[in-house]
């Protein structure tokens, strides 16, 4: 497997969009090796194949249950069978807790703090975290021990003494006092060769005949091996046990080498299975570096995906719009970063980065203590507009809109409101405006669209709404729409009357 192919595709007749032409989806939900394969037979016919990666004869002799393969038809272009698959993973796929509440806005300490731990420092956050609105803070990685930076302490799950002198009890019911579930990063199926586990068994280590081969500097443990399975077991256990966790963020920063990795796979979702059963009210999140597991396989065992390590706003809404071609936008975790992406290095508006994170399961990755007040309350409602637009955005019907090379959209719809996204990633021509028809609305009743706030100076300026139309004609015509600055966005609200 890896963090860049997902183990889906789509495949329709020529000139098909995103709405109109006869499209196939084809998915298949397995966390390991994969072969999708597309041929053109000699009579035309196009032939689709998806399967596991097998390699060295590795399952000849044995019985073999395949993974399953997901596959739906739409004649409405990508939208049609984008939503047959949302309705499928809503109703058969991931785990019933997703839809049993809403989704909590998150507040991860990773790109605020990274490996710096300080309870003081951290406390501050969770104050700041609840003050804005977040309803759950979540500790990502250097709690535990020897963890001060990514060469040392992978596999030793215990807490880090020196950073945290009186456990982390104290630290957590600091956070539950201000209102916030507790969560916790986790990197199970990894180790440092730094670290206490790989020194007492470095047997456990998978090798693959090929030697010790690291990537950030960390390598894999054989989970398929029974005595690590429980080594693991044990050790999140026991931190279940000890400390009111609601939620593990449980990542894999790196690709398995070689191929052949279904007793692995099995292994860790035996793992995890496992984990859920002896504590049913914990949440998971497939992190996975970023894209690593968004597949089915994976999703019916964890309530959230981390589809990328970008928070830049604006490669994180192209990266999201291809993303729910498979996922619904409520298992996709999506972070405000900072102001400066730290990745890309590019400096975008805080409108444009909450616009963004509030059409998935959203959620803050920045320092806090750098914002204003201004700053602050201004990212408190967009917040509020989330909790607002979740129950939304989580169940109702998701569309694709694609404008122009300078403009793209998305938009969510019931009968009774729609909301919208619209996004200008560039300003190839000037002055330019875009024509954004919303499908989905009840034809002959009436609604009311207006510009959700808050909405920079620049872009109120050149808007030409409230405005009251048919659902036909949002649908036939629809919105005029003028953004006069690159990178920039408008989130648009259609209430019916």
């Amino acid at each position: 497997p890896g963090h860049d192919r997902f183990p889906g595709l789509f495949v329709g007749e020529r000139g098909f969009g995103d709405d109109h032409g006869g499209v196939y989806a084809v998915t298949l939900g397995w966390s390991g090796s994969h072969r999708i394969a597309v041929e053109k037979l000699r009579e035309g016919e196009v032939v689709v194949q998806a399967g596991e990666l097998h390699v060295d004869d590795d399952v000849v002799g044995s019985g073999y249950e395949s993974p399953w393969c997901y596959a739906t038809h739409s004649p409405r272009g990508l939208n049609g069978a984008m939503q047959t698959l949302h309705a499928f993973v809503r109703e058969r796929v991931m785990p019933k807790s997703v839809a049993a509440r809403p989704r909590p806005v998150h507040y991860n300490t990773w790109e605020a703090v990274y490996f710096k731990h300080d309870v003081a420092t951290l406390k501050e956050l969770a104050d700041r975290a609840a003050s804005v609105g977040a309803e759950r803070f979540v500790l990502d990685d250097g709690w535990f021990k020897g963890r001060h930076d990514d060469r040392a302490g992978l596999g030793d799950w215990v807490v880090d003494a020196k950073k945290y002198p009186d456990g982390l009890t104290p630290f957590i019911d600091h956070v539950r006092s201000k209102g916030l579930e507790f969560g916790l990063w986790v990197e199970p199926e990894m180790v440092n060769p730094d670290s206490d586990l790989a020194r007492e068994h470095p047997d456990w280590i998978r090798r693959d005949g090929q030697g010790l081969i690291l990537m950030r500097n960390q390598a894999v443990l054989d989970v398929a091996r029974a005595d690590v399975s429980a080594y693991l077991f044990d050790a999140l256990h026991a931190l279940l046990s000890a400390h009111p966790i609601s939620y593990l963020k449980w990542d894999m920063n790196r690709d398995l080498t070689g191929g052949g990795h279904g007793a692995y796979v099995r292994a860790v979702w035996a793992l995890i299975d496992r984990l859920r059963a002896a504590h049913p009210s914990v949440e998971i999140e497939a992190c996975a570096s970023g894209g690593g597991r968004c597949d089915y396989g994976m999703l019916s065992r964890a309530e959230r995906v981390w589809v990328s390590d970008s928070n830049d706003a604006l490669d994180r809404f192209d990266i999201q719009r291809q993303a729910n071609l498979f996922l619904p936008p409520e298992v996709s975790g999506v972070h405000v970063g900072p102001a400066s992406c730290h990745i890309t290095g590019r400096r975008l508006s805080l409108d444009l980065r909450a616009h963004v994170a509030l059409f998935g399961h959203m959620g803050l990755e920045l320092d806090l203590r750098e914002h204003s007040d201004a700053d602050a309350e201004r990212l408190r409602t967009h917040i509020q507009n989330y909790k607002r637009f979740r129950s939304l955005i989580h169940s109702g019907t998701y569309w694709r809109r694609a404008i122009d090379a300078d403009y793209s959209a998305v938009c969510v719809t019931s009968s009774a409101e729609a909301l919208l996204l619209v996004v200008r990633t560039r300003s190839a021509q000037l002055g330019r405006g875009a024509l954004l028809k919303i499908p989905g609305l009840v034809p002959d009743a009436t609604y009311r669209a207006a510009a959700v706030q808050p909405v920079s100076k620049s872009v109120e300026a050149s808007l030409a709404l409230p405005l009251t139309l048919s659902g036909a004609a949002l649908e036939a015509r629809g919105l005029e729409l003028y953004l006069p600055r690159p990178e920039s966005s408008l989130l648009i609200h259609a209430q019916r009357t």
